[in-house]
C-alpha cells in the first residue's frame, strides 16, 4: 500500500459509513413510534402489583436509553429510576 490518498480510502468507506448511518436512523425512528406503543401496553395491562408492570419498565427503560444514546448505554436491569 504504497502510496494512498485519504480520498482513495474516504471512496472506499463511503458506502459502509452511508449503509451504517441508513440503519441507525431507521432503528431510531423504530423507536420513536414503538415507545409511546410500549407506555399504551404498560397502561392498559398492568395493575402494578404483577410481574408486568417490571416486564414493561425494563423494555421502556432500554428503549428509551437506546433512542437517546444511540446504541451506546445500555440501562441496567436494576436501576430504580424511571426513564
Amino acid at each position: 500500500m504504497g502510496n494512498v490518498s485519504m480520498g482513495d480510502i474516504l471512496i472506499v468507506l463511503y458506502p459502509w459509513i452511508k449503509s451504517l448511518h441508513l440503519i441507525s436512523v431507521i432503528s431510531w425512528m423504530a423507536g420513536l413510534f414503538y415507545l409511546p406503543r410500549i407506555f399504551v401496553y404498560h397502561v392498559e395491562r398492568s395493575d402494578g402489583k404483577d410481574q408486568m408492570n417490571e416486564v414493561f419498565l425494563i423494555m421502556e427503560k432500554k428503549l428509551h436509553s437506546f433512542i437517546n444514546v444511540g446504541l451506546g448505554k445500555v440501562v441496567s436491569d436494576n436501576s430504580n429510576d424511571i426513564i
